[in-house]
């Protein structure tokens, strides 16, 4: 998967969908420091100290869940990603 994607991803029963809008690499900061860097707007809704374990790239998804919302930021498992075509 590649910056700008369209995915999907179902976390508690509930089905999200937004853009991959930066792709982590291992060895690379943290990635809530890179969320608050990068994304100073929104919302942030992981708690993220590193990358996942067993990933070599892990993904900052956004969510915007309104037209007056604050975007979200999601780091979910790679392997639940499907793409939205």
């Amino acid at each position: 998967m590649k910056l700008g994607d369209k995915v999907k991803w179902t976390s508690s029963g509930t089905e999200k969908k937004g853009t991959i809008v930066r792709v982590i690499k291992r060895a690379e900061e943290i990635p809530w420091r890179i969320a608050r860097k990068e994304f100073p707007n929104h919302k942030t809704m992981f708690d993220g100290n590193r990358t996942l374990i067993g990933y070599l790239e892990t993904y900052l998804i956004e969510v915007i869940p309104g037209p007056k919302a604050k975007p979200r930021l999601y780091m979910p498992y790679p392997k639940l990603l499907r793409l939205v075509r």
